[in-house]
Formats: C-alpha cells, sequence, structure tokens
C-alpha cells in the first residue's frame, strides 16, 4: 500500500484517510455495518481519478498561500496535511500513473504478512501482561519457565518452527523488559504459512487452567481470530476459486474485521480494515474480470527469483549481464523444453494454507489442535461456551451478554 500511495501521488498510510483504495478515515474505520463497494449505497467507495485531480488543484492553491506567510517548515507541513484531511482526501499530488492508478488492487502477500505479524504482536503483550513479571526480570534469562511468557517465547522456537520471531522477541525483551516500544519484525511468508499451520499451539501455551474469566475470554479472542485469519489467508491467496469460496471469504474477512473492532485492545488498523473490506470486493473483481483468484496479482516467489537473476548475474561481465541472462532463461525455459528435455519440478512442502491433518486425522480439530478425545467433534477452545458467545457478537455487530 505504500507504493500505491507513492506512485498515486498519496499521503502515507498514517493520514486521517489511511487507505488508498477507499475514502475510509480513522474516524469511521471501526464502523461495523460499514460496506465498501463501487457504486451508492457503500459507507465507502473506491476513489476516482478526476476526485483526484481536483483535490491537488485545491492543494496546490493552499500551498501558494502558504507561501505568501512566514510559518516554520514544520507548521506548514502540517497545515497542509490537515487542508487535505478537511478535503475529506488523502491526495496531494498528481498522479504518476495516471487513470492507472485507479486500477490497483491489493496485493496478498504483504497483507498476509502483516496481519499474522499483528496477530503475533497481540499474543505477545498478552503473554507479556499475563506473567507478571517482576521489576527484577531485566533479561529474558531472568524470566521464570513457570510463566506464559517463557511458554510462548517457547512455542515460537520449537512448535512453530520460527527461530527468529524467537530470537527476536528475547532480544525486545531484553530492552525494553516487555514494556514501551512495540517488537519490530517483519514476516516473511514462510513465517506467516507456519503461523497458519500451528498458531493454536500459541493458543495453548498462553491458556492456563487458573485464569479468570476475563483472561479466559481474551485467550478465547485470539483462537477466534487465528482462524478467521488462516480460512481468509487461504481463501484470498488463490489462483484458481470459485463462486462459493469468494462468498466464503467475505463471511470470513467481515468476522475477522469485526473481532477486531469489537474484542481487540489495538482495534483496527490499516490492515485489519483492508483485509476485511477492500479483500473480497478486488477479489471478485479478478474474478469476474479473469476467472481468477486474488493471487493473480501476488509478489510471493520474487523475491527468490531476483536473488537468483543476481547470482547468476555474478558470473558474467557487467556489458553483457542483460543479454547473458535473457540467454540462460530464454535455453532454461523454452528451447530446452522445445528439445524434449522437460526439467524436474521440485513440489513445495506445506502448499496449502490450512494443514492437512485437520481434514485427514480425526484426532485433530479444524483449528489444527489436537483434540482431547479423537471422538469429540472440536477442541477444548473450539468447543468452550466463550467461543460461542464470540461468535454470537461477531454475527451480530455487538458484544453479546456474559461477555466483557
Amino acid at each position: 500500500m505504500k507504493m500505491i500511495a507513492m506512485l498515486s501521488g498519496e499521503l502515507s498510510i498514517s493520514a486521517r484517510y489511511f487507505s488508498p483504495f477507499a475514502n475510509v478515515s480513522k474516524d469511521d474505520c471501526t464502523n461495523l455495518k460499514g460496506t465498501f463497494g463501487v457504486g451508492r449505497g457503500h459507507t465507502w467507495v473506491p476513489w476516482n481519478y478526476p476526485q483526484r485531480v481536483a483535490v491537488v488543484k485545491k492543494v496546490d492553491s493552499f500551498k501558494e498561500t502558504l507561501a505568501k506567510q512566514n510559518f516554520p517548515p514544520k507548521q506548514v507541513r502540517s497545515k497542509v496535511t490537515d487542508f487535505i484531511a478537511k478535503q475529506k482526501s488523502r491526495q496531494e499530488f498528481v498522479p504518476l500513473l495516471g487513470e492507472l492508478t485507479d486500477k490497483a488492487h491489493v496485493k496478498p502477500l504483504h497483507l498476509k504478512n502483516n496481519a499474522w505479524q499483528y496477530f503475533f504482536k497481540g499474543i505477545l503483550k498478552e503473554s507479556v501482561r499475563k506473567s507478571r513479571l517482576p521489576n527484577t526480570c531485566k533479561k529474558f534469562t531472568d524470566v521464570p519457565a513457570d510463566c506464559a511468557f517463557s511458554w510462548v517465547i517457547t512455542a515460537f522456537q520449537m512448535e512453530v518452527k520460527c527461530k527468529s520471531i524467537a530470537r527476536k522477541a528475547k532480544e525486545w525483551f531484553d530492552d525494553t523488559q516487555g514494556l514501551g516500544v512495540d517488537l519490530t519484525y517483519r514476516f516473511t511468508g514462510k513465517d506467516s504459512k507456519r503461523f497458519c499451520h500451528n498458531f493454536m499451539l500459541l493458543i495453548k501455551r498462553l491458556s492456563h487452567e487458573n485464569d479468570s474469566q476475563a483472561e479466559r475470554q481474551r485467550v478465547i479472542v485470539f483462537a477466534f481470530l487465528g482462524l478467521r485469519l488462516r480460512d481468509a489467508v487461504s481463501l484470498f491467496n488463490r489462483f484458481d476459486t470459485t463462486e462459493e469460496q469468494l462468498s466464503q471469504l467475505t463471511k470470513t474477512a467481515v468476522e475477522y474485521f469485526r473481532v477486531n473492532a469489537l474484542f481487540v485492545v489495538t482495534s483496527v488498523n490499516p490492515t485489519v480494515w483492508t483485509l476485511g473490506h477492500v479483500v473480497p470486493v478486488h477479489a471478485r473483481q479478478v474474478f469476474e474480470k479473469y476467472g481468477q483468484g486474488l493471487a493473480t496479482v501476488t509478489m510471493e516467489g520474487r523475491e527468490a527469483k531476483h536473488i537468483f537473476l543476481k547470482r547468476l548475474s555474478e558470473n558474467t561481465s557487467y556489458q553483457r549481464r542483460w543479454v547473458d541472462i535473457f540467454k540462460h532463461e530464454f535455453i532454461m525455459m523454452v528451447w530446452l523444453p522445445e528439445q524434449g528435455f522437460i526439467p524436474s519440478e521440485n513440489k513445495a512442502q506445506n502448499a496449502a494454507y490450512i494443514p492437512s491433518r485437520v481434514f485427514d486425522d480425526p484426532a485433530y480439530c479444524y483449528c489444527g489442535l489436537q483434540k482431547a478425545c479423537s471422538t469429540d467433534e472440536k477442541c477444548t477452545f473450539c468447543s468452550d461456551p466463550v467461543m460461542r458467545l464470540i461468535e454470537k457478537s461477531v454475527q451480530e455487530g455487538k458484544i453479546a451478554p456474559g461477555l466483557k
């Protein structure tokens, strides 16, 4: 979204009107009844090019007025951004892409990674809060082994198999003692896939039999949130999709948005709003035009390709670099197959976002966690009465009686 904002001549994602795709603002993004789409009857609609240009003209005129006055640069910038917000816009310059900017669609890769990163931060903060660590814990090595924070970090490393996340979390605690600045860690596609398969193991480690009602509710909220996120990721990261799957995506995405808005302390951010409202609409647009899923516009796997090309270029001279690269690509991708030489395919492991065990092994619940008994319909979290109340709250758009 940052790249789209730059090419579209817009303010950054931190602006009051934060989305490059719709006229949503920080003031109304938590509207549980709001809808996004093209045409009348929707709370939020896409930006259009004539509207963008009209705002740019007003902004240019306002800047000329400010130039005649003696304001400090920081104050000038603040006045410009406030003026743009009052126009109910985020447009500052004429889009570099021209009218093509209105055809931009959300890219699944980074949205998926950002959503799981957001989920991870919530789990991490809750584990620190539940641990009630004394002031004497200055380093991770001082953290008791029998507290939620220690259990969750161990699960990151040993069960979810995200060792780099566990290492970063330990370093973050050493620097901040779990207070103040949030952990900054950029999720990769591999991290997101591992979370899709094993996020419930974190929920299991976060939970404790002595949890209060409020603590139990927060744990179940994370379970519901992770399950909806996993299913949504599975549905919008597809090249081939169906009408039924698109309808399911709309329902799942809205539920993901609503559980964040109703129960999560940090509520709704640009990633949550985009996944909840823009993704289903863009997925349907791509399907109606091309007959394919939203993964058609993904960049996943491109970075590995770029690394390969970089290594290949190191074996060529600077002057003939691109000639040799394209020659290599032509031989491998066109000439050899035409001669009957078919390269062996390395089938990706764990290509699906929903682990196969939830379909193949009756001992596992649909969420991915092992059941207490294989004959049970669900695991202890999914069958919890609090889970049913959360589902009711999300469907009705208001917190059900019995929940806090």
